[in-house]
């Protein structure tokens, strides 16, 4: 299986004329992970991560047609989703302590949905705070609350 995604993967990137590519790819928890290595990986990333999501997008349906069933996909370049991975963890554990602090709701701006997965698995941690994803689409934000 992992052979036809990392085809894929390279394919897709030579067509865009990322030809320096490494990949990695591993088998996590159910999960196919594969981790892309660029020398101009920006492009590929976008500004704030923008971009990343939407390639990993169009891998996901490529491999979707040639692997049945289709594995869970995800794709890191240069480690990205990993380093926010750990910013937004730092700033979820911070946003945790000020709601705790104050006792009174927070609104957090609208995030992509990866964003928003890690504040929540990170707030899961605090027994005496809620988080709840509101809005719709790109304006989707989260809230969170003193637990009752």
């Amino acid at each position: 299986m992992s052979t036809k995604i990392t085809y894929v993967i390279k394919d897709l990137l030579d067509n865009m004329g990322f030809l320096d590519a490494e990949i990695e790819e591993q088998e996590v928890e159910g999960r196919v992970k594969a981790e892309i290595w660029l020398k101009d990986a920006r492009e590929l990333i976008g500004e704030r991560g923008a971009i990343l999501p939407l390639f990993q997008h169009i891998v996901r349906r490529i491999v979707a047609r040639h692997i049945a069933p289709s594995p869970m996909l995800d794709i890191d370049i240069n480690n990205y989703k990993k380093m926010r991975e750990d910013v937004l963890r730092d700033f979820a554990r911070d946003v945790g302590s000020k709601v705790r602090a104050a006792r009174k709701v927070m609104e957090l701006d609208p995030m992509p949905s990866f964003d928003r997965r890690v504040i929540h698995l990170t707030l899961a941690d605090f027994s005496d705070l809620t988080t709840e994803s509101m809005g719709e689409g790109d304006r989707r934000y989260i809230v969170v609350r003193p637990y009752p």
